[in-house]
C-alpha cells in the first residue's frame, strides 16, 4: 500500500459529503462535541472535516464501509508522557497524520507500521515575533533574508511534519534541529518507504542535522506539490 495524501478545502469537503449525508454522518459523537468548543465558525467546520477525511481515508484502507468510519477507534499515544489523553492520533491497522490550517486540510496515510507526518499552513504576511528563536536554527536564521516569510513557513511545516512522524510533537523544539537543502512542505515518512503520489513530489530535503534526537534525522522528507485548494 503506498503513502496517500488529500489536501482539500473543509469547505470542499462539506459540498461532497452534503449528498451523502453531511460531515456529522461520518463523525462520531465525541468529535462533533469537541469541534463545537471552538470559538470561531470556520475552525468548527475544519475540525470536523479533517476528522471526517481521516476516518474515511482509514476505512477505505482497511476495507471498511463509509457508515462505519464513525465507529473506527480512534487512539492517542504521548511518546513523552504515556499518555492517552493527547499525543498523535491514530486508528489500528493504518498510519494516519492530519493537519489544518486557515480552512483547509491535510491527511496523509501510510502502511501500517511506517510512521508519518504531515503539515499544512497557510502563509501568512509576517510571523510572530520571536518565531525565528523558535522555529529556526542558527544556520538557517543566518541562510534565510529577513523578509523571506515563505521560506520560513515551508521549514516550519517540514519540522511539524518530522516531529508528528516521530510522534515527538514539539517537546522537542524546531530551533534544536536543522533541515538543509530543498526545505519542504510537510509529508514526512520512516525511511526506506517506497513512495508513490497522487501529485508527484517537487524534491526531498538534503539533510536533516537534529545532533540531540538520531531519529529525526533518519526520518524522510518529501515537499508535496503546492496546491491552490478551493
Amino acid at each position: 500500500m503506498p503513502v496517500q495524501y488529500i489536501a482539500v478545502t473543509a469547505s470542499g469537503v462539506a459540498r461532497t459529503l452534503e449528498p451523502l449525508g453531511g460531515l456529522d454522518r461520518f463523525l462520531p459523537a465525541t468529535v462533533r462535541t469537541a469541534a463545537d468548543r471552538l470559538q470561531h465558525e470556520q475552525d468548527r467546520l475544519t475540525y470536523r472535516a479533517a476528522h471526517a477525511v481521516f476516518r474515511l481515508m482509514a476505512a477505505q484502507l482497511l476495507g471498511a464501509t463509509p457508515s462505519e468510519a464513525p465507529a473506527l477507534p480512534v487512539t492517542r499515544s504521548c511518546r513523552i508522557c504515556g499518555s492517552g489523553l493527547h499525543g498523535k492520533p491514530a486508528i489500528k491497522g493504518v498510519e494516519l497524520s492530519l493537519s489544518r490550517s486557515a480552512g483547509s486540510l491535510l491527511v496523509a496515510s501510510a502502511p501500517a507500521g511506517h510512521p508519518i507526518g504531515a503539515d499544512i499552513e497557510h502563509i501568512p504576511d509576517a510571523v510572530f515575533d520571536g518565531f525565528d528563536a523558535y522555529a529556526l536554527s542558527v544556520s538557517e536564521r543566518e541562510q534565510l533574508r529577513a523578509d523571506d516569510v515563505d521560506a520560513r513557513l515551508r521549514l516550519w511545516v517540514a519540522k511539524e511534519a518530522v516531529l508528528k512522524a516521530t510522534g515527538h510533537g514539539l517537546s522537542i523544539e524546531p530551533s534544536t534541529f536543522s533541515i538543509a537543502g530543498n526545505s519542504c512542505t510537510g509529508l514526512a515518512a520512516a525511511e526506506h518507504l517506497k513512495l508513490t503520489w497522487v501529485g508527484p513530489p517537487v524534491g526531498y530535503a538534503a539533510a536533516i542535522a537534529a545532533p540531540a534526537a538520531s531519529e529525526l534525522a533518519a526520518t524522510e522528507l518529501v515537499q508535496l506539490t503546492m496546491l491552490q485548494l478551493v
